[in-house]
């Protein structure tokens, strides 16, 4: 049954866009010899954590709303994007710090007191980026699971949804997906939506 508040299936779902959109944004690490851009990944960790400063302003304005005006589980699908989003922004500014100083040790790369710390740089970045699609992939998919089950959009988008959601094989023990309090929305959010 549709939601008394279909602007929030509408605004989950915008949201889902754009956790999509930040996954699709992230460098590929298939070659293991080429290192991201860091002008490009440090503009990418701002525009996350924008994202997150946004979404912690919007459970606020949202908390201020009379409760009449709002689902009972609105604040909760907004609180846990905002987690996922301030998640995946830590991951990322963990490869910004890394990739910082790859970049300022380049000069003295074969220097042997540097050859570990450079590999180990290196490998951190491969893992906090992989932690940070998981994150990312994982709040896309619930916040669309959720927006699904509070107005389920047309049979033809769904359709072209269900062909759509094959994502990169990044195993996922690369990150517990727990700390990006995913899990809690899937368990209890979505029976909360509906049993309104």
């Amino acid at each position: 049954m549709p939601t008394a508040f279909p602007q929030e299936a509408a605004e989950l779902r915008l949201l889902a866009t754009r956790f999509d959109a930040h996954r699709g944004k992230l460098p590929d690490l298939s070659h293991p010899h080429r290192q991201p851009d860091l002008p490009l990944l440090a503009r990418h960790f701002t525009e996350l954590g924008e994202l997150a400063a946004e979404l912690g302003r919007d459970v606020r304005d949202q908390h201020a709303r009379p409760v009449s005006e709002r689902s009972r589980m609105h604040l909760t699908h907004l609180a846990t994007a905002a987690h996922a989003a301030g998640e995946a922004t830590a991951r990322l500014g963990r490869a910004v710090t890394q990739l910082a100083f790859l970049t300022d040790t380049q000069p003295r790369r074969e220097h042997p007191d540097l050859l570990d710390a450079r590999e180990s740089a290196q490998a951190v970045i491969a893992d906090e980026l992989a932690a940070a699609r998981v994150v990312l992939d994982d709040a896309a998919n619930t916040l669309h699971s959720l927006a699904f089950h509070s107005s389920p959009p047309p049979l033809t988008t769904a359709a072209a949804r269900s062909r759509s959601t094959v994502t990169a094989g990044v195993p996922r023990a690369a990150v517990t997906v727990m700390s990006a309090g995913i899990p809690a929305v899937r368990a209890g959010a979505i029976h909360g939506l509906r049993g309104r």
